[in-house]
């Protein structure tokens, strides 16, 4: 199968034979990924903030509205996107409405992809895993989509360094299991030749399992995202997106009549 990374998610082509995994490294795939660790059952991804609040008035009374504008919040929201708000045990069977700058829309702007799933550092492990099963069984090619900056617009060098190791992750899960059907086309090649880079400065390579969290902050401190973060004062969930495989969720994109909901 081949591997692609798209730098941003309006150049998506084919999306009927393609399985997606879409990459908001600050914030939004990370918020969502302890969203559900902490027991949310399913989330609906609004297009914009007036369109979360409908969508969260026709659900029920008291539904949760998550999600941020310039990094914060818009007035009627009950909650941010800093995924250091959601604990453990806190959103227990709760259905949420979730609007973000960058990947919410380019949740939307994929969802004719045959399978999208949500990933990001946090659960790279997994989601790797279930994309290539996946993958495999329904004769489909992965695309490892960067939600990008500026609504979208521009590149995003945190999100293309994920989708480097999730590309390197994906061939090396590969040749583990025998099977070495994993090919990178260019634009994968691409994202892993960055993201070595950064571990390359360290003098590390990429035998570890895991890159080392220096590599990490020096990727995303060189995102416009994260000095966006640090002027409204949420710099620490910078350091806080730095983890990886701290999750084993994979949420999943479904539609629903004209709303697209994550389980």
């Amino acid at each position: 199968m081949n591997v692609e990374v798209l730098f941003l998610p309006t150049v998506a082509v084919d999306l009927p034979s393609k399985l997606c995994i879409v990459i908001d490294e600050l914030r939004a795939t990370s918020t969502l990924m302890k969203m559900f660790e902490a027991g949310a059952r399913q989330v609906a991804l609004a297009e914009g903030p007036r369109s979360a609040l409908e969508i969260a008035s026709s659900l029920a009374e008291g539904c949760p509205i998550c999600g941020e504008r310039g990094g914060l919040p818009p007035a009627g929201f009950t909650h941010g996107n800093s995924p250091r708000e959601f604990v453990p045990g806190s959103l227990e069977g709760k259905d949420f409405v979730f609007c973000t700058s960058n990947g919410t829309k380019a949740m939307w702007e994929v969802s004719k992809g045959a399978v999208v799933l949500a990933g990001s550092l946090f659960n790279a492990t997994a989601v790797v895993g279930t994309a290539l099963r996946e993958a495999r069984e329904k004769g489909l090619n992965i695309s490892l989509v960067c939600s990008g900056d500026i609504l979208g617009t521009k590149f995003a060098i945190d999100d293309a360094f994920a989708a480097g190791y999730m590309a390197l992750l994906l061939q090396r899960e590969s040749r583990a299991d025998g099977m070495g059907d994993v090919e990178w086309l260019e634009s994968a090649t691409a994202a892993v030749r960055l993201y070595r880079s950064y571990l390359a400065e360290l003098g590390a390579t990429d035998q570890e399992h895991n890159p080392p969290k220096e590599a990490i902050l020096r990727a995303f401190w060189e995102s416009l995202n994260a000095r966006e973060l640090e002027k409204v004062g949420l710099s620490a969930d910078v350091d806080y997106c730095a983890q990886v495989d701290i999750s084993t969720k994979v949420p999943r994109l479904h539609v629903e009549g004209d709303r697209l909901v994550l389980c």
